[in-house]
Formats: structure tokens, C-alpha cells, sequence
């Protein structure tokens, strides 16, 4: 009996040890994010600048052009191949850089911050604003790039939640220049926020912050580039909105193939007989102009080629004309237009109303 029972008390004892000092132990591995970039596609339906809250002056874009107070809806441009290690990447249009390299524990949640800085911005007006100038108008667009003069910076919290990524938070205080182009002349004004003496009101309505925005480490689809964003894709998946007091700029993360877009705008001088419509698409697409007789839908409605078709730039710019406005072929002021491009099997369509103006 004493010998089963000291069996027993031995079973018993190892049994507790097992449960007490042999118990697993957790992981211990931490997560490192390396220095990199975050890139990011502009999403065309929400981003916008209100002029209102900060009025370009009267006699900025002439010495008779009243005071402008209106809200430019934005689309992403192109950037040049450097930001890119030389690759040709046209659906990028945003960059910010992580400064420093960031170590997070192994237990979740884990939190750090690093500085960041928007190093690229290219963004383009989705149509003409519309300067009153006396007693008439004028058509001008709209480019954005960054301000030189001052950096664009502004910190980043990362939040690891689980294995595959988790969250962040960023502000960033954006220096814009704005590149204002007549379409009559292509005459141009800048206005350089980089340049000005900004209250803090100010600073603070250029101020873009975005809270509980998703990341991942990896993420199936989505553009990544050895280098530039290993280890830390944000936005994946979904839309991040950069929102301040004057405007928001929506991004989401590119895909590895970019999608086909365009823009047009037309211009019909009938003082001079002529007719222009230019825009842009992605580089080396091939670009159609049609004429329509109801609406833009491309479905289902008559339409018809009225200029010979051509192939976009290396920088995705195409024009058609100046022609002659006289054929019964070419629209009337108030007609829409319609442009179709198509690239890799891929088709998109872009539409405006022709409008009055002076074409060169």
C-alpha cells in the first residue's frame, strides 16, 4: 500500500510540475518595419480643396479677376520614374515617407511612432474652375504638386493588432503649390502655400489626418516594390481619408496593374472657327473622340468618331486638334463629347460638355 502510494504522490508531483514550470511558453519574436514608403492612388470622387476657407484674392488670375471661393474636385497625376527606382509606375500619384525604422513587442496590441514626411503629390483638377474675370469668364486648370520652399511633414502611429497587421494613425501638415493653366493661352499662375505666412487657423486647415486606417504586411494585388514598401502596406485593405478644415484627400493602395482612367476637356472657338479637346489617360493607351447625340453613357446611344484616333503620351497627354469648326461633323457649344481609351484589353470612358472659349 505505501508503495502505490508514493506511486501516486510521484504521478501527482509531475504532473504539477508539468502544469506549473514546463507550462509553454509565449512567442517572443518582434516585428520589425523597415524605413520605407507608403504609396498611394487618389480616389477621384471625394478628394477635394474649398477655396472658400481660403479665398485666392481678387487680380490673382488678372487685375480684374474677382475673388475665387470654389471647391476643385482632384484626380491623381503622374509621377516621374525616379520616386519609382526608374520603374514606370503611373498609378501612384501620392508618397510619404517613414523616417525611421520602428520595432513593435510581440504581444498585441503594440504601438509605436515614427516621423513622416509626403515626399510626392501629383494631383490634377477633374475639370476646368470657372474665374470670373470682369463681365466675362475664364476656364483655368488646376495642377498640385508640393511646396519646395517648406517639407510636408508630420508623425505616424502603427498599431499592431494581429499577425497580418493592424492600424495606424498620421497627421501631416502639407505645404500645396497650386499650378493655375488658362486653357485660351495656357497662361499660368502659381500660388505657393510654401511661400506664405500661414496663420495657425491656416496651418491647421492644410493639416490632414486619418485615424483607425488599416495595414498589412503583405497584401495579394497590391503594388508593392522591393525596397520602398517591404514589410508595411498601408491602406490594404480599403481607403484611407486625409481630412482637414479645407479639404480631404481619399487614397487607397494601388494594384499591381494600373487601372485605365481619362480626363477631356473641349473647346469650341467659333470667333476663330476651331476646335481643341485635350486630357490625359495612362501613358501609350490608345485614345478615341466620338460625338454625342443624347448623353455619356457609352451603352446603348449613337455615337460616331469625328477625329482620327491616337495613341497618349509617354506622360499620358493627348490632344485632338486645333481643327476646324466649320464640318457639320464637329460639336456645337452645350454638345458633349465623349472619349474612349483602351490599353492591355482593358476600356474606359471619359465625357464633358464642349464649352465656349479661344483656341490657339
Amino acid at each position: 500500500m505505501k508503495l502505490k502510494f508514493r506511486a501516486l504522490s510521484l504521478l501527482f508531483f509531475v504532473l504539477i510540475v508539468g502544469l506549473t514550470g514546463c507550462k509553454h511558453k509565449p512567442a517572443t519574436t518582434t516585428t520589425t518595419i523597415p524605413v520605407g514608403t507608403d504609396l498611394f492612388q487618389t480616389d477621384p470622387e471625394t478628394t477635394f480643396f474649398n477655396f472658400e476657407k481660403m479665398p485666392i484674392p481678387a487680380g490673382f488670375f488678372t487685375t480684374d479677376s474677382y475673388p475665387f471661393t470654389g471647391t476643385v474636385k482632384f484626380r491623381g497625376g503622374t509621377l516621374p520614374s525616379s520616386y519609382f527606382n526608374g520603374l514606370e509606375i503611373t498609378q501612384v500619384d501620392t508618397i510619404v515617407k517613414r523616417e525611421q525604422p520602428l520595432t513593435l513587442s510581440a504581444s498585441y496590441p503594440a504601438s509605436g511612432k515614427v516621423s513622416v514626411e509626403m515626399i510626392a503629390l501629383s494631383l490634377v483638377s477633374e475639370e476646368p474652375i470657372k474665374v470670373q474675370v470682369g463681365d466675362r469668364q475664364e476656364l483655368w486648370n488646376v495642377e498640385v504638386v508640393l511646396s519646395t520652399h517648406r517639407p510636408s511633414k508630420g508623425t505616424m502611429v502603427i498599431t499592431k493588432t494581429n499577425a497580418d497587421g493592424g492600424t495606424f494613425e498620421s497627421e501631416l501638415m502639407i505645404y500645396p503649390l497650386f499650378r493655375f493653366i488658362r486653357l485660351a493661352d495656357d497662361e499660368q499662375k502659381i500660388l505657393d502655400t510654401g511661400t506664405l505666412e500661414l496663420t495657425k487657423e491656416m496651418q491647421d486647415r492644410l493639416t490632414l489626418r486619418t485615424s483607425q486606417a488599416p495595414w498589412r504586411h503583405t497584401a495579394p494585388g497590391v503594388l508593392t516594390i522591393k525596397g520602398l514598401n517591404d514589410n508595411f502596406i498601408a491602406g490594404a485593405p480599403g481607403v484611407i481619408k486625409e481630412s482637414g478644415d479645407a479639404c480631404a484627400h481619399v487614397v487607397r493602395e494601388p494594384a499591381d496593374e494600373p487601372a485605365l482612367f481619362c480626363t477631356v476637356t473641349a473647346i469650341r472657338d467659333d470667333t476663330k472657327a476651331r476646335f481643341k479637346a485635350t486630357g490625359t489617360t495612362v501613358p501609350g493607351a490608345a485614345v478615341s473622340i466620338n460625338v454625342h447625340e443624347q448623353n455619356c453613357n457609352p451603352v446603348n446611344i449613337t455615337v460616331h468618331d469625328f477625329l482620327p484616333g491616337q495613341t497618349a503620351n509617354a506622360a499620358g497627354n493627348y490632344t485632338f486638334g486645333p481643327v476646324s469648326a466649320f464640318p457639320s461633323s464637329i460639336p456645337g457649344v452645350g454638345r458633349k463629347v465623349l472619349i474612349k481609351v483602351s490599353k492591355g484589353g482593358k476600356s474606359a470612358f471619359c465625357c464633358t460638355e464642349v464649352q465656349a472659349g479661344s483656341v490657339k
